[in-house]
């Protein structure tokens, strides 16, 4: 190994005159032996522009995951704007003019209201609201509502690997979305059929953005 490397951790010991890697967890390098690293995949698209690595993502066709992909700083903007739907009330909250929709400025209300700022910023707003409209038509149904607040109740509390505490999870969202004091209303009762009957995890029972919009594209 020579040259072009990236940052490292406190277990490997770079020789910067020489420009190679002397050790690693305190043993030798060895040229011929496989170290398992993690490396940030902006670098496998280009980012720096690595040439070296270029080159062998290129040779090795190397595959990754798309949502592993993400910078660090979008998966955070999504994170905290999904956490933030669990504070804004039922649907019936914050639809104000009672149509059966949220709109942006429905939406821009109740999370003004939550920060008790009139002049919330626009980009908080949007990322909130873009969140939450996952064909992006510009209006949240009270389904995306339910599918974006069982996301992130997911996020607080995993509970997609047990099918108990998935199906408790689903009835008290779409309790709480739809503002029913009884999770086994007949109202909520229907929704969560149509929801538990349709949602997809992944191969390793794991619930993701992606598969809930598998999910919402299947229940329309």
């Amino acid at each position: 190994a020579h040259g072009c490397f990236l940052h490292t951790c406190n277990n490997i010991e770079y020789n910067n005159e020489t420009q190679t890697i002397d050790k690693i967890l305190g043993a030798p390098m060895q040229s011929h032996q496989l170290y398992l690293t993690g490396i940030d995949v902006q670098f496998l698209i280009g980012i720096d522009n690595h040439e070296p690595l270029l080159e062998w993502v290129s040779a090795n066709h190397v595959p990754w995951d798309k949502e592993a992909g993400l910078p660090a700083k979008v998966i955070l903007v999504e994170l905290f704007s999904a956490l933030l739907w669990l504070q804004l009330g039922s649907f019936e909250d914050l639809d104000l003019d009672g149509d059966g929709l949220l709109t942006r400025e429905e939406v821009k209300a109740s999370v003004s209201k939550l920060f008790g700022d009139p002049t919330i910023a626009d980009l908080v707003v949007d990322n909130v609201f873009a969140i939450a409209d996952f064909d992006g038509n510009g209006v949240i149904s009270p389904l995306e509502m339910i599918i974006t607040s069982l996301v992130a109740t997911d996020l607080v509390s995993p509970h997609c690997l047990d099918d108990e505490r998935l199906l408790k999870a689903i009835e008290d969202t779409v309790a709480n979305v739809l503002n029913e004091e009884d999770s086994s209303s007949v109202r909520v009762t229907k929704m969560v059929k149509r929801i538990k009957d349709k949602i997809y995890v992944d191969k390793g029972g794991v619930l993701k953005r992606t598969e809930h919009e598998k999910t919402l594209g299947k229940l329309r």
